[in-house]
């Protein structure tokens, strides 16, 4: 017994190493304690078949592949990323879709075909949200904060663009301290996750 929990321990490491995670960003995914994710990476004892069940999910493997001696791990995490990347990708591709529908109906519109090409300017913030988001939520913070700046920005260029006002450039007043704090909260999640 002792040696497969030593054979699931040293699989989980490779996987959360390749996931890129905390022992801490593990337990909190799976409501458990860090020092219970520490035991079981150190073989002193083994997750029960669920948490098996909810870790091979979480990193896109089979429960097999956490039980064997010499499993190919790296493959399924790659394939995982690719898949975060492509429903991201779609994601945005979305907001493009929907401006481009929004384009062509208000350019049949007499009244506002003028002011049709607007659907892109404001796409441009709105696809940077939504690969922010997804970024967020799979836990890529280097990619969040480059988007949160894109956002931010393209926010700003966006207002100075469209709000008919001769001060709309002090929007870009606003932008810097958002883009101080981007880079802030950038720094400290990376420092947190250190500990």
């Amino acid at each position: 017994m002792d040696k497969l929990n030593n054979i699931i321990g040293k699989n989980l490491v490779k996987l959360r190493i390749n996931a890129n995670l905390t022992q801490l960003q593990i337990a909190e995914k799976l409501n458990y304690s860090d020092k219970s994710v520490s035991k079981w990476e150190r073989g002193e004892s083994a997750p029960d078949i669920s948490v098996l069940k909810t870790l091979a999910d979480f990193y896109c493997v089979k429960v097999d592949d956490i039980l064997k001696d010499e499993p190919n791990l790296t493959q399924s995490t790659n394939t995982k990323d690719k898949l975060h990347f492509l429903i991201g990708l779609s994601s945005g591709i979305l907001v493009w879709l929907l401006a481009t529908v929004c384009f062509t109906i208000f350019f049949n519109i007499p009244v506002l075909k003028s002011s049709a090409w607007y659907n892109f300017i404001v796409a441009i913030p709105l696809f940077f949200t939504v690969i922010m988001i997804f970024n967020i939520i799979w836990g890529k913070r280097l990619y969040s904060a480059i988007y949160c700046s894109c956002m931010i920005w393209t926010i700003s260029i966006s207002l100075d663009i469209l709000l008919p006002f001769s001060t709309t450039w002090l929007v870009y007043i606003i932008a810097i301290p958002l883009q101080i704090l981007t880079i802030l909260w950038f720094f400290l999640s990376k420092m947190k996750s250190k500990k």
